[in-house]
């Protein structure tokens, strides 16, 4: 998380993986003069805290089972332009250009270029800053995820009782339903009525 207007930024322990955990620690060591914290991994109220004190969202993750991380979410519902990279299902949040950038894995001269654009461009930054939270407030609201997961379990158990009502009546042949266990595997609990 970096702050513009205040003279530290804020780098996020979780951040980075284990065998790199160590790198930022050691660069602020190097460079005791650089508005630079390392925070280390935080949660809860002190987590809002700094994404409430904080311009910029900087999530360059190298976790190879990421999925779509949760953080992302809280910086846009802060109203945080983000700069992350193309890992699991980061690109359903971060729009490259829209509501902040997508680097590389890997690349730190990238990560600085993008930092330095959004710095010097307060209204780019603002501009994906709206973004971020008009994305927030369109998909990724409580009642927003309540309602795509209810359509998600509604569409499978539609297909499922479609599916149950063109094979034979007994109850084996029903939980068996072989479209849908191709496609969601196999069902072990009572029959559908």
């Amino acid at each position: 998380m970096i702050s513009t207007e205040r003279s530290t930024s804020f780098l996020q322990g979780a951040l980075l993986m284990r065998q790199r955990a160590r790198q930022p620690k050691i660069f602020c060591r190097e460079f005791p003069t650089l508005p630079v914290r390392f925070e280390g991994t935080v949660y809860g109220e002190e987590k809002m805290r700094l994404l409430g004190s904080s311009d910029i969202f900087v999530f360059p993750t190298y976790y190879p089972f990421e999925g779509h991380p949760w953080v992302i979410v809280e910086a846009m519902a802060f109203g945080l332009p983000i700069i992350s990279t193309d890992q699991g299902a980061i690109r359903e949040s971060v729009i490259d250009g829209v509501n902040g950038f997508i680097i590389e894995k890997s690349n730190p001269t990238q990560i600085a270029e993008k930092i330095k654009i959004l710095v010097q461009n307060a209204e780019l930054r603002m501009k994906m800053g709206r973004e971020s939270r008009l994305l927030y407030e369109t998909h990724f609201t409580e009642a927003h995820m309540v309602e795509k997961m209810a359509a998600v379990f509604q569409a499978i158990i539609n297909e499922h009782v479609r599916h149950s009502r063109l094979l034979p009546s007994d109850s084996t042949s029903r939980v068996r339903c072989s479209g849908c266990t191709e496609r969601y595997g196999e069902f072990t609990g009572a029959p559908w009525p």
